[in-house]
């Protein structure tokens, strides 16, 4: 690596590099996962040569880790809870062998254990292992929604120069309460402090 006058080089022995040799595969039907309902996922496992990988073992590892609360309608407001840190969480749902066809069927109810700041990313790392030990590694996100609905604040802008809400005037703060898909969440009571 040469960045500007100095180079950096590091030596990388080629055993070290091994590619995959198994193409791998989930679905889980759908573009979110959602707290307290079981997924159902297929694992899917093919050697590159096209032939199913039959009765290899197989495991999946989940990771949680805080991601930002968008949603298409409410871009201004701010749906994550700044007071509320989150740690990365990691759980194994999946631990098996693959059928004759090379398929699986991956079904787990996740749970974050520490009180979310708003929707996570759920990171699905999946290994299928060779008959000889080795295995091929492949990782997937998807969000995932910890809560029912979801309560958004749009603050006031500030001054142009400086970005500050002045003293001793009035500002308008507009709340928002949005279920997982963003469409609005109907009645709910918010305690604002």
């Amino acid at each position: 690596v040469s960045v500007g006058g100095a180079t950096f080089d590091k030596t990388l022995k080629v055993e070290t590099v091994m590619p995959n040799r198994l193409k791998i595969g989930m679905e889980f039907g759908t573009d979110q996962l959602r707290a307290g309902s079981r997924i159902g996922g297929v694992l899917t496992s093919a050697w590159l040569h096209g032939a199913p990988a039959r009765s290899l073992k197989a495991d999946v590892e989940l990771a949680l880790s805080p991601a930002r609360t968008t949603f298409k309608r409410f871009e201004e407001y701010v749906f994550d809870d700044p007071t509320r840190p989150y740690a990365t969480e990691r759980q194994k749902i999946f631990e098996g062998r693959l059928d004759e066809t090379g398929k699986a069927r991956v079904d787990a109810t996740i749970a974050a254990d520490a009180v979310a700041p708003g929707k996570l990313r759920a990171d699905l790392t999946t290994r299928v292992f060779e008959p000889g030990g080795a295995f091929s590694i492949d990782r997937f996100s998807i969000p995932y929604s910890p809560y029912e609905r979801y309560v958004g604040l749009r603050t006031p802008k500030g001054d142009k120069t400086r970005g500050m809400i002045l003293t001793d005037t009035k500002h308008r703060v507009d709340v928002a309460l949005v279920d997982p898909d963003g469409a609005p969440g109907g009645d709910g009571e918010v305690e604002v402090r």
